[in-house]
């Protein structure tokens, strides 16, 4: 039985996951969790899938796993894969390293910068401070920069190395989340080039479709008509 995977599509760590799993050919049953409806709080939920009441989350057996990158690294010692391969130490390590990295900086920013547009209005009513989002705005820029200087020194077309890797996978996925915000990537030429040639990739396709038609409806919300009104440049 393929573990049951537990998803909000427009959540960027849980299609960190499903992109990754997709890439990989891990199979997964997924099932769709409404956090706008609250179903990540149910007491079926928190008791059965995670305690924490978030997503991602995988249910093998009776084993419950949380947290995007446990869920990636528990899926890939299931089964071995060239986007993350364990048994090459000193290549799983420059992985790990460059994902942390992106984590720690350029992600965080670009989740900060959805929330503070998107998901506050929907989930407190409350609007987006204009302060806050151009020090958002200025952080992705700033992390964008260091991404085009720091990484694809040994091939335009990947992170590190010359192969395509969970790396690739986590700055895709993260890419995406500005993106529907209609982020200009154009003062990054590396890194679109890089998200242009990764977003036509099948797997890619398959764990953001339905993320990209939930972001039309909610550009499509009188609630946050000031994402045209707000811009998002230096």
């Amino acid at each position: 039985m393929a573990p049951q995977f537990y998803w909000f599509p427009v959540s960027p760590f849980a299609r960190y996951v499903r992109f990754f799993a997709l890439e990989a050919g891990i199979e997964l049953e997924v099932h769709n969790v409404n956090l706008l409806a609250g179903e990540h709080k149910t007491e079926k939920y928190l008791k059965e899938v995670n305690e924490n009441g978030k997503v991602p989350a995988l249910v093998d057996g009776d084993l419950q796993v949380w947290e995007s990158h446990a869920i990636v690294r528990y899926l890939s010692r299931k089964k071995e894969t060239p986007l993350y391969p364990n048994g090459d130490i000193k290549q799983v390590t420059i992985i790990d390293r460059t994902v942390e990295t992106l984590h720690n900086r350029f992600g965080s920013a670009a989740v900060a910068l959805f929330f503070e547009l998107v998901a506050k209005k929907l989930f407190t009513k409350v609007g987006p401070d204009v302060d806050i989002v151009k020090k958002h705005v200025a952080s992705v820029h700033t992390h964008l920069k260091d991404i085009e200087n720091l990484f694809f020194k040994d091939s335009e077309d990947y992170l590190v190395g010359t192969s395509f890797t969970l790396a690739d996978v986590y700055l895709a996925t993260y890419i995406s989340q500005i993106m529907f915000v209609n982020f200009d990537l154009s003062p990054f030429p590396k890194v679109k080039k890089f998200y242009e040639a990764t977003r036509k990739r099948a797997a890619f396709v398959e764990s953001h479709t339905e993320a990209e038609a939930i972001a039309a409806s909610i550009a499509a919300n009188p609630d946050l008509a000031h994402l045209k009104e707000i811009k998002l440049t230096l």
